[in-house]
């Protein structure tokens, strides 16, 4: 694990009396709104927007700090003890073995029957949709998770003019 990284901190004077533009509360717990952080040594202390602006614009001092850690020591942090006692407990056991799987099934899926789908167009043209830009490492993750797929049988090869040489269902 790396060591703590302070990510952010001030300390300010007193704006008393004095116009400051300050930022919307939207802007300031923007972090926390769409991320999470479960310390492993002490619990996590989420703030208010408004208690942060209040630091913010007093004399006391505040600061942020994350701890990276690697792919595989957050996977061992996940584990079903940490569901224990809540509600969907039972549901996630349940289907532990079926759905949260760490390798992929060596057999296909067994289907009992196969769809085959005729869609009938007016023109023969394929439908112009720009596609979004992958980094090299992207596209060779989704290069390399399609390779496992159709090994797997979960997905196979599609024959559409009009589509990707695969299809994921």
């Amino acid at each position: 694990m790396v060591s703590p990284k302070t990510v952010g901190g001030a300390r300010k004077k007193s704006t008393r009396g004095k116009s400051h533009h300050s930022p919307s509360h939207d802007d300031v717990m923007l972090y926390d709104a769409n991320n999470t952080y479960a310390s492993v040594a002490v619990p996590t202390s989420v703030i208010s927007s408004r208690q942060l602006q209040q630091l913010k614009t007093s004399d006391c001092e505040f600061s942020f700090f994350l701890q990276a850690a690697d792919k595989a020591a957050r996977q061992q942090a996940k584990n079903w003890d940490a569901l224990e006692g809540h509600p969907v407990e039972q549901v996630a056991l349940k289907y532990k073995d079926a759905v949260f799987r760490n390798e992929l099934p060596s057999t296909p899926p067994t289907r009992t029957i196969d769809l085959e789908a005729k869609i009938q167009l007016t023109d023969s043209s394929p439908v112009p949709r720009k596609q979004f830009r992958l980094s090299n490492e992207q596209k060779e993750a989704v290069r390399e998770w399609t390779k496992k797929m159709l090994a797997a049988g979960i997905i196979r090869p599609s024959k559409s003019p009009f589509s990707s040489p695969t299809f994921c269902v």
